[in-house]
């Protein structure tokens, strides 16, 4: 992947956009935190410049969002939210354009509730809970449509069981159990039947214990 990121570096509008997550995926095979912040500092200046060059694209605007979630989660495992913050804010905005010059389609929805996660998240770890119950729900709501626009797929069913946690998640931090039980009921249910069409995938058996915990 060296070889591709380094011509890329001269002509960065004919990059695969896989080389970028090959490089970043092996980066975090070797458990280097600081060769992955090296990494995704690189794809996030290629996938910038290929956008000036390409324009915005469906394509070039959907890989320079996933490439600031990239940087936003080294950041937030580092400690650093500012950085963090920045980063998913920026993808955030990148996904709500995306959406409107696409319409509504799947990938186009999840990514933008995956945005609004990753804000929300960072909202919830500052203490700031009006904003990450205001992202969650909007998260929760495009869950929902998600859902039905493709069916009970595995993904989508997980997808909307994680929106409810998180907006249960904050309504008991709040002090709303009413609020945070129906959430988590919900999800609950979600999670049985998540089991039920995979199977006992760790995975399925994992978001079931913690639905139950919750």
């Amino acid at each position: 992947w060296r070889g591709s990121m380094a011509g890329g570096l001269q002509h960065p509008e004919t990059i695969a956009p896989f080389v970028g997550g090959e490089a970043i995926q092996a980066a975090r095979a070797l458990g280097d935190i600081d060769l992955t912040q090296t990494v995704v500092a690189e794809v996030l200046d290629l996938c910038r410049r290929r956008l000036a060059i390409l324009g915005e694209t469906p394509e070039a605007l959907r890989d320079l969002s996933v490439s600031l979630d990239n940087v936003g989660n080294v950041a937030r495992a580092r400690g650093r939210l500012d950085e963090a913050e920045s980063a998913y804010r920026e993808s955030l905005e990148l996904r709500r354009r995306l959406l409107k010059a696409v319409g509504e389609t799947p990938e186009a929805l999840r990514d933008l509730s995956v945005s609004l996660d990753n804000v929300g998240d960072v909202a919830r770890a500052r203490g700031r809970l009006d904003e990450a119950e205001s992202a969650y729900r909007e998260s929760l709501e495009l869950s929902r449509r998600l859902l039905a626009a493709v069916g009970e797929t595995p993904e989508a069913l997980r997808d909307l069981s994680v929106s409810l946690d998180n907006v249960g998640d904050v309504a008991r931090a709040r002090g709303r159990l009413d609020e945070a039980e129906s959430a988590y009921r919900e999800s609950l249910e979600l999670s049985r039947r998540l089991l039920a069409a995979v199977g006992e995938t760790p995975e399925a058996l994992r978001d079931l214990s913690v639905s139950l915990d919750n």
